[in-house]
């Protein structure tokens, strides 16, 4: 082969890559083109943005061509990517901020909505030993014995937590305030019994850390008070069935009898307060 032979095809493959590259080039200009021309056809066929077809913010109600499907506050804040006041109650729970929760409160806000591990704002409080919070929470309603999906009270968090006197108090104050010391947990466990285990623990490895003797010293304290209650809770509803049993046995007389006593029983109460 020679010399200008050799530079001929080599031309001829340059003008071939050229052309294949322009080709190419074209082709992809050509659907974008027809690309564009199909999204701006869309767009113009398409109804305008309108929130009663969309979401319906006041009742939270999405409207579909068959049906109309009614979305829970909490999940449908959360598909707008909005928090509701309830998790901003939870919010203001987990950092001890008193002030926003008693404006939430005041507003009306459900004290036991609860994330989706169904914790209210009382729950998150206790399990930190927020005295002042878990008062206020109990205060406008909060339900001392209600359970997220493991069965946990906020009693059982508390429990769990505890290991300063502050934690006694929010134990003091939860059953003050109605908390069940026999409520248990889906493993069966009540705060008795996490408040006996977590004691046989510290007991066992109290030599193992500082400041063991104060901590030991205060989970006794915590779990002899549960224990206290819970043998209140038995007694009471041994003596309320026995009661029930009783007035179920006695004549009108009797129960006319009855009656009387306690009637003055509780106009006594009422003289001493």
């Amino acid at each position: 082969m020679s010399a200008n032979d050799s530079g001929i095809e080599n031309s001829n493959d340059s003008n071939d890559l050229a052309l294949t590259f322009r080709t190419a080039f074209k082709n992809l200009t050509d659907f974008a083109t027809r690309m564009e021309s199909t999204m701006n056809a869309s767009k113009s066929t398409q109804q305008p943005h309108s929130t009663h077809n969309q979401f319906r913010y006041r009742t939270g109600k999405m409207k579909s061509s068959k049906q109309n499907i009614t979305i829970p506050p909490y999940y449908y804040h959360r598909a707008l990517g909005w928090p509701s006041n309830e998790r901003k109650l939870r919010v203001a729970a987990s950092i001890s901020n008193v002030e926003l929760l008693t404006k939430y409160l005041e507003t009306g806000v459900n004290p036991n909505g609860c994330d989706d591990m169904q914790r209210t704002a009382l729950h998150l409080a206790a399990s930190r030993g927020f005295n002042d919070i878990v008062a206020q929470l109990l205060k406008y309603g909060a339900n001392p014995n209600q359970k997220d999906l493991l069965g946990n009270t906020p009693l059982h968090l508390a429990v769990c937590s505890a290991s300063s006197i502050n934690f006694n108090m929010t134990v003091r104050i939860l059953l003050n305030h109605g908390s069940s010391v026999r409520c248990t947990d889906k493993m069966g466990r009540n705060p008795l019994d996490l408040a006996n285990s977590k004691l046989s623990l510290m007991r066992r490895r109290s030599c193992h850390y500082p400041e063991a003797n104060n901590i030991l010293r205060e989970m006794s304290i915590l779990t002899a008070y549960l224990l206290w209650h819970f043998e209140r809770e038995q007694r009471n509803d041994f003596e309320i069935n026995s009661l029930e049993e009783r007035m179920q046995n006695l004549s009108t007389q009797e129960v006319e009898n009855e009656a009387d006593k306690l009637l003055a029983k509780v106009e006594m109460l009422k003289l001493q307060n």
